[in-house]
C-alpha cells in the first residue's frame, strides 16, 4: 500500500530535520526532466528522476521538492491508493511553499483508513506518515507503469492519470 502512495507522489510530480525559514532563491522549472521521463519508454529517465525526488523527500528538501511541482496542476496528495479528485488536497507550488513556511498550520487530508477519523496534520507530518515512511529508495523491487498493490482498497491511478508514466 505504501508503495502505491509514493507512486501517486511521484505521478503527480512526474505530469522536519532541516529548518528552512526562506525558500530559496527561484530555480528555473524542472519541466525538462519532467517531459524527459515522459517520453522515456524504456522506464530509465522516470526510474532516474523517481530516485531523485525519493531522495529530496527521505532528506525532507521540501523547498527543492518544490521546484517539481508541476506548474499549472500542482501536486496532489491521496493518503492512500485511490485517488479521490474531488476530496484529495491538491496544492500549487506557491501553497506548498506557503505550508512549509506556517509549520504551525494544520490541514485535513481526508479521513483514516477504517476509523474515517480526521487526518489532520501539518506538511511535513503528513509527508513522514504517508508518502514516506519507509526506506523506498532501499525497496525490494521496482517497476515502471505496473502496480504492484496489496490490501482491498480500490487502485485508479490509470484513469484518473492515464497519459502518466510511474514508478
Amino acid at each position: 500500500m505504501k508503495q502505491v502512495i509514493i507512486t501517486l507522489f511521484c505521478i503527480a510530480l512526474l505530469s522536519a530535520c532541516r529548518d528552512e525559514k526562506k525558500p530559496p532563491p527561484p530555480t528555473e522549472n524542472k519541466s525538462n526532466d519532467r517531459t524527459a521521463a515522459q517520453a522515456d519508454t524504456s522506464g530509465s529517465a522516470a526510474i532516474d528522476l523517481t530516485e531523485l525526488i525519493l531522495t529530496i523527500i527521505k532528506n525532507q528538501e521540501f523547498y527543492q521538492l518544490a521546484e517539481y511541482i508541476h506548474p499549472t496542476e500542482g501536486i496532489r496528495f491521496s493518503p492512500y491508493g485511490y485517488v479521490d479528485t474531488a476530496r484529495d488536497v491538491k496544492l500549487t507550488k506557491l501553497e506548498f511553499v506557503n505550508q512549509l513556511n506556517n509549520p504551525t498550520s494544520v490541514t485535513l487530508w481526508g479521513s483514516f483508513d477504517g476509523s474515517d477519523q480526521p487526518i489532520r496534520l501539518n506538511l511535513k507530518d503528513y509527508v513522514k506518515r504517508f508518502v514516506y515512511d519507509v526506506d523506498f529508495l532501499n525497496a525490494e523491487s521496482r517497476t515502471f507503469n505496473h502496480m504492484v498493490a496489496t490490501g482491498n482498497t480500490l487502485q485508479n491511478l490509470k484513469s484518473v492519470y492515464p497519459e502518466s508514466v510511474f514508478t
